[in-house]
């Protein structure tokens, strides 16, 4: 991976060193864009992932990446967005909180103009789903279908396996 910190040591949210937005002032600001127009804004969300995961693994799983191409590239990295948008399947999940679509996606516009505003006119939408957790906690689970067999298989395969 050439470079890269991985995995990266600490991250860099509550650190005034010029990785992220809300920790510099406007002076600081206006000196970067002057360098720099890019603003990556990671979207994670906070939900569910079983006994083994924590529940915001998403969202800092890509606030990590999204730090470590700043360090690299001298662009600025916005507070994640810690709550996403979930299938209406969700709600009532211990542990999820969903944010209805129509919601979500205003405040991504919202989002997206304020820091337009600054000035930032290169703008990156990250988002993350992934993992890290306590193996010794995950459960071994059987896959049910909600269709009947036949319709489309437990890995969600529409054509079947080997069927294109």
């Amino acid at each position: 991976m050439g470079h890269w910190q991985l995995p990266p040591e600490g991250g860099h949210m509550e650190r005034p060193d010029g990785v992220y937005y809300q920790t510099m002032n406007m002076t600081e600001i206006n000196a970067r864009l002057k360098k720099n127009d890019l603003i990556i804004i990671p979207v994670g969300s906070t939900e569910c992932h079983g006994a083994a995961q924590p529940l915001g693994e998403d969202t800092f799983l890509v606030s990590r990446i999204t730090e470590q191409v700043a360090l690299k590239t001298g662009c600025t990295v916005a507070e994640p967005v810690w709550y996403g948008s979930h299938p209406y399947n969700h709600l009532g999940m211990p542990g999820t909180v969903v944010v209805p679509e129509d919601a979500f996606l205003a405040n991504l516009r919202a989002v997206i103009a304020g820091f337009w505003n600054t000035g930032f006119r290169k703008q990156i939408l990250l988002n993350g789903h992934g993992e890290f957790m306590h193996m010794e906690l995950a459960v071994d689970t059987k896959p049910e279908g909600l269709l009947p067999p036949g319709h489309v298989d437990k890995g969600g395969e529409v054509y079947g396996p080997g069927r294109h």
